[in-house]
C-alpha cells in the first residue's frame, strides 16, 4: 500500500466508501449523497469573490480529515491586494484550527 504525500492514510483507505457525483460540483455544494458529520471550522471570502471552507469530517471507521475547499478557478490578486488577501487566508486558517482545538477539548 502507498500513501499519498502529507496524508497518513493509505491510498486505498483513502479511497473508500468515496461515490462518484450524479453531477459537476464546483466544489461548494453544502448536499452530498453519501452523508459523513461534519462540523464547520471556518469560511471566508479571501478577494471579494473567491471563498474557502475548512471542514471537520468525521467518516464513520476512519480517522477524521479536515477538507479545505478551494475555489474551482484559480484566484487572481492585483499584487498590490496580495499582502491583504494573504492575510485573510492566514486569519481564516487560525479561526479553523481554534475551532478544531474547541470541537477536541468538548470531546474530552
Amino acid at each position: 500500500m502507498t500513501s499519498r504525500p502529507g496524508f497518513g492514510l493509505p491510498i486505498s483507505r483513502a479511497r473508500q466508501g468515496v461515490r462518484t457525483p450524479k453531477r459537476a460540483l464546483d466544489g461548494m455544494e453544502p448536499r452530498r449523497d453519501n452523508i459523513v458529520p461534519q462540523s464547520a471550522l471556518a469560511a471566508g471570502n479571501i478577494n471579494g469573490s473567491d471563498r474557502i471552507v475548512v471542514e471537520l469530517l468525521s467518516p464513520p471507521d476512519m480517522p477524521q480529515v479536515i477538507m479545505i475547499r478551494w475555489p474551482q478557478h484559480s484566484t487572481l490578486v492585483a499584487p498590490t491586494r496580495f499582502p491583504g488577501t494573504a492575510s485573510e487566508i492566514a486569519r481564516l486558517f487560525a479561526r479553523a484550527s481554534t475551532e478544531l482545538t474547541r470541537i477536541k477539548a468538548r470531546r474530552l
